[in-house]
Protein backbone atom coordinates (compact mmCIF):
# COMPACT_ATOMS: atom_id res chain seq x y z
CA UNK A 1 0.00 0.00 0.00
CA UNK A 2 2.81 2.20 0.54
CA UNK A 3 4.04 2.18 -3.08
CA UNK A 4 0.22 2.78 -4.12
CA UNK A 5 -0.09 5.84 -1.58
CA UNK A 6 3.43 7.29 -2.74
CA UNK A 7 2.00 7.31 -6.04
CA UNK A 8 -0.56 9.72 -5.45
CA UNK A 9 2.07 12.32 -4.22
CA UNK A 10 1.49 11.17 -0.27
CA UNK A 11 5.45 11.45 0.65
CA UNK A 12 6.90 7.87 2.38
CA UNK A 13 7.46 9.78 6.09
CA UNK A 14 3.51 9.95 6.37
CA UNK A 15 2.57 5.93 5.57
CA UNK A 16 2.81 5.25 8.94
CA UNK A 17 0.16 4.61 11.77
CA UNK A 18 0.05 8.07 13.17
CA UNK A 19 -0.65 9.59 9.83
CA UNK A 20 -2.58 7.65 8.03
CA UNK A 21 -6.27 5.99 8.82
CA UNK A 22 -8.50 4.34 6.96
CA UNK A 23 -12.32 3.11 8.48
CA UNK A 24 -13.26 0.86 5.58
CA UNK A 25 -12.30 0.10 2.05
CA UNK A 26 -14.00 3.32 1.18
CA UNK A 27 -11.71 5.95 2.65
CA UNK A 28 -7.88 6.95 3.33
CA UNK A 29 -7.33 9.75 5.05
CA UNK A 30 -3.96 10.86 5.34
CA UNK A 31 -2.03 13.72 7.43
CA UNK A 32 0.83 15.69 6.02
CA UNK A 33 2.79 17.95 7.88
CA UNK A 34 5.13 19.15 6.10
CA UNK A 35 5.74 21.40 3.76
CA UNK A 36 2.08 22.37 5.12
CA UNK A 37 -0.36 20.93 7.33
CA UNK A 38 -3.09 19.19 5.05
CA UNK A 39 -5.62 16.28 5.20
CA UNK A 40 -5.70 13.85 1.85
CA UNK A 41 -9.00 11.89 1.54
CA UNK A 42 -8.66 9.39 -1.11
CA UNK A 43 -11.97 7.78 -1.77
CA UNK A 44 -11.26 4.43 -3.05
CA UNK A 45 -13.93 4.54 -5.84
CA UNK A 46 -11.43 7.70 -7.22
CA UNK A 47 -8.18 6.90 -6.22
CA UNK A 48 -6.48 8.50 -8.98
CA UNK A 49 -7.91 11.96 -7.81
CA UNK A 50 -7.27 12.20 -3.73
CA UNK A 51 -8.55 15.91 -2.36
CA UNK A 52 -6.30 17.41 -0.64
CA UNK A 53 -7.13 20.00 2.04
CA UNK A 54 -5.27 22.70 4.17
CA UNK A 55 -6.18 21.36 7.60
CA UNK A 56 -4.29 21.43 10.98
CA UNK A 57 -5.65 18.26 13.25
CA UNK A 58 -3.94 15.57 15.40
CA UNK A 59 -5.91 12.82 13.69
CA UNK A 60 -8.50 12.82 10.28
CA UNK A 61 -11.31 9.58 9.57
CA UNK A 62 -14.15 9.83 7.04
CA UNK A 63 -17.29 8.20 7.90
CA UNK A 64 -18.14 5.20 5.48
CA UNK A 65 -21.45 5.39 4.91
CA UNK A 66 -21.48 9.36 4.25
CA UNK A 67 -18.95 11.86 3.57
CA UNK A 68 -18.26 13.19 6.81
CA UNK A 69 -14.60 14.16 7.83
CA UNK A 70 -13.95 13.41 11.34
CA UNK A 71 -11.23 15.42 12.69
CA UNK A 72 -9.61 15.16 16.47
CA UNK A 73 -7.59 18.70 17.47
CA UNK A 74 -8.38 21.24 15.22
CA UNK A 75 -6.56 23.75 15.75
CA UNK A 76 -8.00 27.46 16.43
CA UNK A 77 -10.23 29.11 13.98
CA UNK A 78 -8.57 29.84 10.31
CA UNK A 79 -9.97 30.52 6.64
CA UNK A 80 -10.25 26.94 6.24
CA UNK A 81 -12.44 26.24 9.21
CA UNK A 82 -14.48 28.63 7.93
CA UNK A 83 -14.89 27.28 4.92
CA UNK A 84 -15.68 23.93 6.14
CA UNK A 85 -18.04 25.64 8.57
CA UNK A 86 -20.09 27.11 6.09
CA UNK A 87 -19.94 24.54 3.75
CA UNK A 88 -21.12 21.52 5.82
CA UNK A 89 -22.49 20.61 9.23
CA UNK A 90 -20.03 21.63 11.53
CA UNK A 91 -19.87 20.53 15.02
CA UNK A 92 -17.27 21.13 17.49
CA UNK A 93 -16.57 19.91 21.30
CA UNK A 94 -14.44 20.43 24.04
CA UNK A 95 -14.45 16.67 25.33
CA UNK A 96 -13.74 12.98 22.92
CA UNK A 97 -16.55 12.14 21.95
CA UNK A 98 -17.07 7.88 22.73
CA UNK A 99 -19.19 5.36 20.52
CA UNK A 100 -20.22 2.41 21.60
CA UNK A 101 -21.21 -0.06 18.70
Amino acid sequence: MASQLTSLGIAPQFVTFTHVTMESEKYICVRETSPQNSVVIIDMAMPMQPLRRPITADSALMNPNTRILALKGLLPPSSTYRSLRSAHSFHSTARDLISSS
